[in-house]
């Protein structure tokens, strides 16, 4: 096998063990495609027996649609598309989505300047998600106690070096590796809470018997409907699992997003400009339709290019459950054993230059004139929602709440990242910054070119 390896290592395949295990790093978009598309039925998040690159999420969190697997990830992948990818679903959401945006961009422009950006934006990240999922638009005055666990379920399911930590408690307290240890069952009922506490509280907004019609309910309130729930018990094995679920990747997106939308807007002012003229000379500044946001195209333009630069999940990894026989680029044969890990860097195959050029770590939006991205993505180039039937059920909504957001705050002020210029990233799980964003908001006023360098 470390032949096979070896000889692929220039074919866009590395690998090394961890722990006795192969993890193979693919890194060209057709070996991606191979394995994220056409053979998907042979990976999973979690593997067998929790063993995969998620088994220490599936046993903090338990069950939500990213620690599940066959038919029941399946049926809620359906259930979170048909609420937060669903066309007619976002047209129906999208002036509700607007008022929370401008709620917050008038937030903004009452504090007039910070030091802790990324907090502002994730507020504003609760209110939609926790509005389309539940009705309630004003989440975050209940989640901000949520940082602290989030955070934590984020540092445990991503490290490698906790699954042998893992490994040794559980070795020394005679139990199974699947079992949760005591650190992981402490976290869940944190979070457990966390959300319980949040569906109790709102318990008239789950009610599925409180209205008559589908479209009227909230996306867990027809959860709710469609799995036996009432309004004596509206919270059932179900809701739970996708409120579990949002809670856990609900709001990440599109704040980090936002957040680096506004540090590049800073860095690159003519880029901003650009901007703010298409949507001042658009038709959705006087009619403000979801159809009419989606055909701007330099917004477009912008929002691929933050999605290229910063993949909220910069990598991702999938555990092997069957063999998986490849085929490298010079037609040789690779097979990939059970028990394995395939791993792909996101931020690495956004900017490598072989697919975008030799500026492919420059932000520039006009890069995307003439290009598809579903084609691209299609491709395995570009995969910041990953693709196929594994692709996140959220995108719609997603990009949905950074252009509403981005069309308002461009159009009524000017923001400026005042450390834009020393800002990195984090190597880590998330697209996180190397420290908290400062900024000051002040009237727009008439741009004039000037000389970057």
């Amino acid at each position: 096998m470390r032949a096979l390896f070896n000889a692929a290592a220039e074919e866009g395949i590395s690998w090394t063990l961890i722990g006795g295990v192969p993890l193979v790093y693919l890194r060209h978009p057709a070996l991606i495609r191979q394995v994220f598309v056409k053979n998907a039925e042979s990976i999973s998040r979690c593997g067998t027996q929790t063993r995969g690159p998620f088994g220490t999420g599936k046993r903090i969190i338990r069950s939500a649609l990213i620690t599940a697997d066959g038919d029941v990830a399946r049926h809620w992948h359906a259930d979170m598309t048909r609420g937060f990818h669903n066309r007619p679903a976002m047209e129906r959401f999208h002036s509700k989505l607007i008022s929370i945006a401008s709620n917050h961009v008038q937030k903004l422009r009452d504090v007039g300047m910070g030091d802790n950006l990324q907090s502002l934006l994730q507020d504003y990240a609760m209110d939609a998600v926790w509005c389309l999922g539940l009705g309630l638009e004003n989440a975050s005055q209940y989640t901000r106690e949520w940082q602290e666990p989030f955070a934590l379920f984020v540092q445990m399911e991503a490290s490698m070096s906790y699954t042998l930590h893992h490994t040794m408690i559980n070795l020394m307290c005679g139990r199974d590796f699947e079992q949760p240890d005591y650190y992981e069952n402490d976290l869940h009922e944190r979070i457990e809470n966390c959300v319980l506490q949040l569906l109790e509280a709102n318990l008239d907004l789950l009610n599925p018997e409180a209205v008559k019609t589908l479209e009227q309910m909230n996306f867990l309130q027809r959860i709710s409907h469609e799995t036996g729930g009432s309004a004596a018990q509206p919270i059932t094995p179900d809701v739970l699992a996708h409120a579990r679920q949002i809670f856990s990747h609900g709001f990440p997106a599109p704040t980090l997003l936002l957040l680096w939308a506004l540090r590049e807007l800073s860095l690159y002012p003519e880029v901003k400009q650009k901007l703010r003229t298409e949507l001042q000379e658009s038709d959705w500044h006087h009619r403000q339709e979801l159809q009419l946001l989606s055909k701007l195209p330099y917004l477009n333009a912008v929002v691929n290019e933050l999605l290229r630069l910063h993949p909220p999940i910069p990598t991702t990894a999938r555990a092997i459950d069957r063999p998986l026989n490849m085929q490298t680029q010079s037609g040789a044969s690779l097979v990939i054993p059970v028990q394995a890990r395939v791993a792909v860097s996101l931020a690495m195959l956004h900017q490598d230059p072989h697919v975008w050029g030799e500026d492919a770590s420059r932000f520039r939006p006009e890069r995307w004139e003439g290009l598809l991205p579903n084609t691209i993505e299609g491709e395995c180039k570009y995969l910041p929602f990953l693709t196929g039937h594994r692709r996140c059920p959220c995108t719609r909504f997603v990009l949905q709440q950074v252009k509403v957001f981005l069309a308002l705050l461009l159009m009524e002020v000017e923001l400026e990242v005042t450390n834009a210029s020393t800002v990195e990233k984090k190597l880590g799980p998330v697209s996180e910054p190397t420290e908290p964003l400062t900024f000051t908001i002040s009237p727009i006023t008439t741009w004039k070119p000037q000389n970057f360098i």
